[in-house]
Formats: C-alpha cells, structure tokens, sequence
C-alpha cells in the first residue's frame, strides 16, 4: 500500500506499508523522508487503538516510533480508512516534533496484487506443483494467514512450511510406512515432511549418502541464484554463523525476490513476502531485519535423487 504524508503542510514523501513484514519503505528515488525520518525504511507496528507506529531503523536493534498514524489501515485490503492524521513522535529534526501529520492512499503496492505471478527457471512438472501448493495454502498476496503458537513452543514456524508443502506433494510421511528417513548427525532421524529448520543439514545427509551427480544442497556463490519451489535459508546478518529463517522460493528475479514464508506476523502465521535482494547477498529478512543468503535445496535435483518417494509424473 502507497501512502501520501505530509506534514505541516510542506513536506511531503510516498510511504510503502508491506503488511506482511511489517515493514514500511520510501522510494529509493526520495531517499528520506526529509528531517521527519532517520533512514528509507523500518518496521511499523499496527496498535490495538487504531493507529500505526512507523519504527525508524530496520534491522538495528534500537527502532524509535518516529511517526504515528491516526486511525490507519489494518490492512492491504482495508479500504475503509482512506486518509487521516498524525504526528511526529520522535522526529530526525527535533523541529518536527509533534508536528501535524496529513496522510491518504494512493494506490496499492504493484507487487501486493500480483506477486505471484512471477516464476524462476523453467516450471518443471515438480517445481508446477510446489507452486501450486503454495497458492492453495496461502492467502492472497499482502494477507497472513491465522496461525496460533502451540503451547510451551518458541521462535517461530518457519520451519513448518516446507514440510507442509511436501506433504500435498504428496510424499509419504510418519507414521506412514515407506517415508523416507534419514539419519542427520546430531538431529536424528528426518523426514521430507519433518517440521524443520534443518534443511542444509538434511540436503547435505542425502548428498553424502546418495552423492548424486547433481548436488541437492546448492550454497550461494554470489552469482547463482534458486529457483521456484526451491527451499532456501537465511543466516543471521550480525553473525552469519547463526540460522535465521528457511522458506521456499516463488520468484528470485532481479532484485525483488517472492516468498513463501511460515514463521510471520506472530511468528506462526504464513503468507507470501516480498524481499529486497542485494547481489552481496544480503537480503531483508524476518520482522524488519536484514539477513544473509546461505544457500538452497533444489528441487529438481531432490525429486531426481529420491525419485522413488515422489509421486509419478513429478
């Protein structure tokens, strides 16, 4: 969602609000929004009053609400709150302070309406059907699904949505006889269903038992990139040593990459996200930060490799 803002009647800038990160932007064209803003971009948090905190400085660990927006959308698809007020709260220019702030809509993000509607590769019958999947599981683009963290559990459901795929493909998977399962050192027996973040490490297990002549666990090189239907992960920015997140590929083309993503909103819901891809490979990640690419499981190469556990004709 395309946002006018101005404030004190003078100075104006176009806000993008992705409601599935949580993440709001201005073109890189107007850089900053001029002395309100500290930076292009930060997170936004939609209050339970109505309003909107617009936080300055994703992927810091301090994010201030700079600007407050007075009865704001709640969501891509609210068309009922069209403009509105607001203030400045915490402004770069402390002139600004508790300036008045006028907004409307302009338009709806281009990417919100048909994000998906872009591929990587050529759609082989398997990649088709992940794709495919996905559509079914999610809701439409700018939209999270319902999701409920299940007692005593913690982080996040990232690791749920691959399984979840596989499991319409459909492939077998406990307690059904004849799933797949390999033992992973130090993880245990895994599953192509299992609930895991642990994708590199299981991709790797079945190249080394199998060592197939196309390798199923495909790092990033800096010029590489994955596919659709391909299960990537990210690794922590700060530390790259550490995991971040793993989802599956819709669209990696140029520099604005398509999703589909458990582990959102409360961290257990799902939906398709929009990332910002740099040719270093950082990209945005989860809640506002920024994360690294490590790698993917291609797809094509799993299906060819544990042929016997997919359904025919994929």
């Amino acid at each position: 969602m395309i946002l006018s803002a101005t404030i004190n009647d003078k100075n104006s800038a176009e806000l993008e609000l992705d409601f599935t990160t949580r993440t709001w932007s201005i073109p890189p064209a107007a850089a900053k929004w001029n002395h309100v803003m500290f930076s292009d971009r930060g997170v936004f948090d939609v209050r339970p009053s109505g309003v909107i905190w617009l936080l300055d400085g994703l992927g810091s660990r301090k994010k201030d609400c700079t600007v407050i927006l007075h009865a704001a959308p709640t969501g891509e698809q609210d068309l009922a709150h069209r403009a509105g007020t607001g203030r400045a709260y915490a402004p770069a220019l402390p002139a600004y302070k508790d300036g008045e702030i006028r907004w409307r809509i302009l338009r709806s993000s281009p990417l919100a309406v048909a994000a998906i509607a872009n591929t990587s590769g050529s759609l082989t019958p398997v990649r088709a059907k992940a794709k495919e999947i996905a559509e079914q599981l999610l809701p439409k683009p700018g939209e999270l699904s319902k999701g409920v963290p299940a007692p005593g559990a913690r982080g996040t459901g990232c690791g749920e949505f691959p399984g979840r795929v596989m499991r319409r493909m459909p492939v077998l998977g406990p307690p059904q006889r004849g799933a797949f399962e390999i033992a992973v050192p130090g993880l245990g027996k895994l599953y192509l269903t299992s609930p895991m973040t642990q994708w590199e490490e299981f991709a790797k297990a079945v190249d080394q038992k199998y060592n197939p002549a196309k390798r199923i666990w495909v790092p990033f090189s800096g010029s590489n990139r994955p596919k659709t239907g391909d299960i990537y992960t990210l690794t922590n920015f700060e530390n790259q040593a550490k995991f971040q997140h793993v989802g599956m590929i819709i669209s990696a083309e140029g520099n604005s990459w398509v999703t589909a993503d458990g582990g959102q909103g409360n961290g257990w819901q799902s939906g398709f996200v929009r990332r910002k891809f740099y040719a270093t490979g950082q990209i945005d990640g989860e809640f506002g930060n920024k994360a690294w690419m490590k790698g993917w499981v291609d797809l094509d190469n799993l299906r060819e490799t544990l042929a016997q556990w997919f359904p025919k004709g994929l």
